[in-house]
């Protein structure tokens, strides 16, 4: 198993922010209602915080979940390019997350272990999963409506493929 201190500060950081950036990512992904996005945004912190009885034995996880004045959970997300549209800013959040993603699938490669790797990378996959589908988006007054869009979809693919995932298997729509 490995700890705080077989990763670089700046490496643990990118640990840190992954899960959250892949649910901030997916949000972005697809337009929602007000509703919609607070659905969004709770799914995301539950599923983050679910982590702990996921993966109760995995002590990098648990690390990662235990803030301490390095944590990167403490220090406020970077600013997404304030006057650009929505889409520009699902954009950059987009290439944002799948640089991250596919560093932090370096790093793990590098210096977890195989349980490590495979149960962080669902970790991930389950946070995008989860804010994909907490809100039924598009079609007119519901009739239409999918609990996952193409778009989020083809994000989590993108995702998965960055973290060198393989055993992802996409969604299915209504």
């Amino acid at each position: 198993m490995t700890t705080k201190i077989d990763y670089t500060l700046d490496e643990w950081w990118a640990l840190q922010e992954v899960p959250l950036l892949v649910g901030v990512a997916v949000l972005y992904a697809s337009p929602s209602s007000t509703g919609g996005v607070m659905r969004e945004i709770l799914a995301s912190a539950t599923a983050v915080a679910n982590a702990g009885q996921m993966f109760p034995d995995n002590e990098l996880i648990q690390a990662l979940l235990t803030p301490d004045e390095d944590s990167k959970i403490l220090k406020p997300p970077p600013p997404i390019t304030a006057g650009t549209s929505r889409q520009e800013r699902a954009e950059q959040l987009r290439k944002e997350t799948l640089a991250k993603c596919q560093r932090v699938a370096n790093v793990l490669d590098a210096k977890a272990t195989a349980r490590e790797i495979r149960e962080y990378k669902m970790w991930v996959m389950a946070i995008g999963g989860e804010v994909a589908a907490a809100s039924r988006e598009g079609g007119m007054f519901g009739i239409g409506a999918k609990t996952i869009t193409d778009a989020e979809i083809a994000l989590l693919q993108e995702i998965a493929n960055a973290l060198r995932y393989h055993s992802y298997k996409p969604p299915t729509r209504d």
